[in-house]
């Protein structure tokens, strides 16, 4: 077997096999009339980008540096609850009970959780995420995918942020309890007027909270076009406490047994068409920060939700996919590979790409050219129907 073939499979199977999250494979949920979360994200920061994704499929282009330490950070939150025995380590390749009562990690308390997650401690957790970083990444990929940097040194850059944000993210789960099992970087499918959704629940924890522990501070997702609106305003949140709502009603006891929904409450949703409660809590914790901030969802909310789905769906039957230049900086196609073309034709000249981690030489220094000038004919694209229009959107 490859170095990188060996590389993937431990990738896989770091944090448990049956705790991975499959970034190799394209979303289940990814099925003709399902609208997801994702497209919608990257719909309305560039329409360009998301023709790339959906029309063009270009899932192999240079992986930035921050998309991998999310990919990252979200396989290392999961990973925490993959249960040991102390003194004997893991006994099977993912424990999902442990101690005398043979708990799961959602029934623990804070002095039980410190002794049974996978990391004995926030140090511990920390130094592990940062030593599986730069194992993951010493061959220039991650995920498959060559690694982009945005200057030579970002990946020890990476490796204290992600260890920084281990560490904040154990402290954060011991004090608030563990996620539900199964309930740790979910899909959720449903029906919305019409419309099929699908949404991700990071992390669902008792008392109806979902929970949303990012690297860095909040993404308005696509609501991103106007810079004031924040978690409070957010269609993003909107779209996932509708989700949990909606699958918790339509689903009933299982889910009000398994997401421990009172009764009262979820009485008080028999018969009804439900679609949100302002009794579920969304949360943001800024894992880097150590910041949490809390909001909530009523029916008025979901005015903002219904008319982004309405603007995506004309906009994208039309094939109005005009590039955005405005928000080049941090886009996954705004980056060159070792042949220094940027993967985006039409990315913006003042938007600086990141690189391939190759063209970095030995001293530190960039490799010739700055990644946005290609050495050869690029590959033609087919086009959408506006192609040329620049734009900001």
């Amino acid at each position: 077997m490859e170095i990188d073939e060996q590389k993937l499979s431990l990738e896989r199977l770091f944090d448990g096999e049956q705790m991975f999250v499959n970034i190799y494979e394209h979303d289940a949920e990814n099925i003709e009339g399902v609208i997801t979360e994702s497209d919608l994200k990257i719909f309305f920061r560039c329409p360009y980008a998301y023709f790339l994704k959906k029309h063009i499929g270009i899932d192999r282009a240079p992986k930035s540096a921050q998309a991998a330490e999310a990919l990252v950070f979200q396989q290392a939150r999961k990973g925490l609850y993959n249960l040991r025995t102390p003194g004997k380590g893991r006994l099977e390749p993912f424990e999902i009970r442990a101690g005398p009562d043979k708990k799961r990690a959602e029934e623990m308390t804070e002095a039980e959780l410190r002794t049974y997650l996978a990391s004995s401690s926030a140090e511990a957790f920390g130094n592990t995420i940062g030593a599986k970083w730069m194992f993951f990444t010493d061959n220039g990929k991650y995920a498959g995918s060559p690694l982009a940097l945005n200057y030579e040194k970002e990946r020890f850059t990476a490796k204290a942020e992600l260890a920084k944000a281990a560490r904040n993210y154990f402290e954060f789960a011991v004090r608030n309890g563990a996620p539900i099992l199964g309930f740790i970087n979910t899909n959720e499918t449903v029906e919305f007027e019409g419309h099929k959704l699908n949404a991700t629940l990071p992390e669902v924890r008792r008392g109806m909270i979902i929970d949303d522990p990012t690297l860095w501070g909040f993404n308005p997702g696509f609501d991103s076009e106007d810079p004031q609106k924040d978690i409070n305003e957010s269609s993003l949140v909107t779209m996932r406490i509708l989700a949990y709502c909606t699958v918790v009603h339509d689903y009933d006891q299982q889910y009000r047994l398994k997401l421990h929904v009172p009764d009262e409450v979820a009485d008080s949703w028999d018969g009804k068409t439900l679609h949100l409660d302002s009794r579920v809590k969304y949360r943001h914790f800024n894992a880097t920060k150590d910041e949490l901030h809390e909001t909530c969802r009523d029916e008025k909310d979901l005015d903002r939700l219904r008319y982004r789905l309405q603007r995506f769906l004309e906009r994208t039957s039309k094939n109005d996919f005009p590039p955005n230049q405005a928000r080049c900086s941090g886009c996954q196609y705004n980056v060159a590979g070792i042949n220094r073309e940027v993967a985006c034709r039409h990315a913006n000249p003042a938007a600086k790409p990141s690189m391939h981690i190759k063209l970095y030489d030995m001293n530190g220094k960039n490799g010739n050219g700055k990644g946005d000038e290609g050495n050869g004919e690029k590959k033609e694209e087919p086009q959408p129907n506006n192609p040329a229009d620049t734009t900001t959107k």
